[in-house]
């Protein structure tokens, strides 16, 4: 059986981490989680980690042969990892960067997503439709150091954050979006699921979700009911004191920086 290669990649706080479980709860698809990931560098699927091990530099990536090489090289790495099953793998917005080579331009399609597309990968891109609630949960659980699952009893006194970071950050985040759609959007095989419609109440995925992932991949995939992972039940308002200040200058980040043409697409789909 030739193993695909399925990447999810997206902004932080897009569940992507709920999404992964769900797909490789049946066992044809290994979830090697975010490969990227700086605090994993003792996994085996760690990229780090593998650079660490072999004692690679940037100079060894000086031109494209080299940097094909390592792509390929490590992709092998996956694959055994995953032995027999289908890989899949998480990359986030900020983090395809971690491959490349000098003299590049910095909006050039990131090689690393070059690559798997010629090893002819699907993506799965998801697109969170509230983005103040995607930066302030990533804020929140970095703060409470607790990223899935949030209750009321996990909060702690009330917090201000710093407002100008966090719009600097949403701005960072909706021209992600735009980049990552542009270089995806045309791809055939590729899927856009929109955050708020991909889970039910239970944890598990929505019907139109769950066919969308099915068709991409080719596989008859069996989704739990039930997820391990559910929609935080803490309250953002009560536990930033300056919440109303924050969401006014997100929206504005929105309203400016915002592609309306994904909305478009997912309306579409």
């Amino acid at each position: 059986m030739a193993q695909k290669i399925l990447c999810i990649t997206a902004g932080q706080r897009s569940g992507t981490t709920a999404l992964r479980s769900l797909i490789s709860a049946d066992q044809r698809f290994k979830d090697l989680g975010e490969i990227f990931d700086t605090s994993i560098l003792d996994q085996p699927q760690s990229f780090f980690g593998y650079c660490h091990k072999r004692r690679l530099q940037l100079a060894d990536i000086m031109s494209g042969p080299d940097a094909e090489r390592l792509c390929k090289d490590y992709v092998a790495l996956l694959q055994n990892v995953a032995t027999k099953s289908h890989l899949l793998i998480d990359v986030k917005f900020n983090s395809w960067g971690e491959i490349r080579m000098p003299w590049t331009y910095m909006h050039q399609e990131p090689f690393f997503l070059s690559q798997l597309k010629w090893m002819s990968a699907r993506f799965i891109f998801i697109w969170r439709q509230d983005l103040v609630g995607q930066v302030l949960s990533d804020r929140i659980s970095d703060k409470l150091g607790k990223w899935h699952n949030l209750v009321p009893d996990d909060a702690i006194e009330p917090f201000n954050l710093d407002v100008n970071k966090l719009a600097a950050r949403a701005k960072l985040l909706c021209q992600s979006e735009q980049y990552f759609y542009n270089n995806l959007s045309s791809y055939p095989e590729s899927l856009i699921l929109c955050y708020e419609n991909m889970f039910t109440a239970q944890g598990g995925l929505e019907g139109d979700a769950s066919a969308a992932v099915r068709a991409l991949v080719d596989e008859d995939l069996r989704f739990p009911e039930k997820g391990i992972y559910h929609q935080n039940l803490i309250s953002k308002a009560s536990i930033i004191s300056n919440y109303s200040e924050i969401v006014s200058a997100i929206e504005r980040v929105a309203r400016d920086y915002r592609d309306p043409a994904i909305a478009r697409a997912l309306q579409r789909g």
